[in-house]
């Protein structure tokens, strides 16, 4: 998600070069994102409002009521708001090789690598920088499966703790900050 455009200012401050997709669902972001990336005349910027997933169609979108812009395709702050956004797979955007990829869909991130897999993509895609939700379904520990498609996809990583539960706090929701590039091919 790129929520109002920030990482984008960031990026284009040091690559003013660079060719970025950004791609939000959530209405309220997407409006300042899109403001942002007009009042800062930013070119080679597309915005995309959609959701990241597996598949073309609609799902469930969590929002946070009032002021607050957080909003999640998996309820697990029970937010209230509900609505329907449209979705895609993120491999119909990836069609060639990409420097890097940013990645915060609070947690959708498993079925979207799990598709780019399937799809083969993950294969163009030379760095990324992705918030890995663990535990927003309490029941689920998914975290092994999703470093081994890393993997077996050739990519390296290094993972940090980005949250602040207690470590020892069993059904706590942990924010883990993924760091992952290609592997030399030796």
């Amino acid at each position: 998600g790129s929520h109002i455009g920030t990482t984008i200012l960031f990026f284009k401050s040091l690559y003013p070069q660079a060719k970025i997709i950004a791609i939000e669902p959530d209405e309220r972001n997407f409006a300042l994102l899109t403001k942002n990336v007009e009042a800062n005349a930013l070119s080679n910027v597309t915005t995309i409002k959609r959701a990241l997933h597996d598949h073309t169609g609609t799902l469930n979108f969590y929002q946070g009521d009032g002021a607050t812009t957080q909003s999640s395709l998996i309820n697990h702050k029970n937010f209230k708001h509900i609505k329907q956004v449209e979705c895609m797979p993120l491999s119909e955007l990836i069609t060639e090789p990409v420097d890097f990829l940013k990645m915060d869909i609070e947690g959708a991130e498993h079925v979207v690598f799990e598709e780019l897999d399937s799809k083969n993509k993950l294969r163009l895609i030379k760095e990324m920088v992705l918030e890995y939700h663990h535990h927003l379904n309490k029941t689920e520990d998914k975290l092994s499966q999703f470093l081994a498609i890393l993997e077996k996809n050739n990519f390296g990583y290094q993972v940090r703790h980005g949250g602040h539960a207690a470590i020892s706090d069993k059904m706590a929701s942990q924010c883990l900050i993924i760091y992952a590039y290609q592997k030399e091919v030796v």
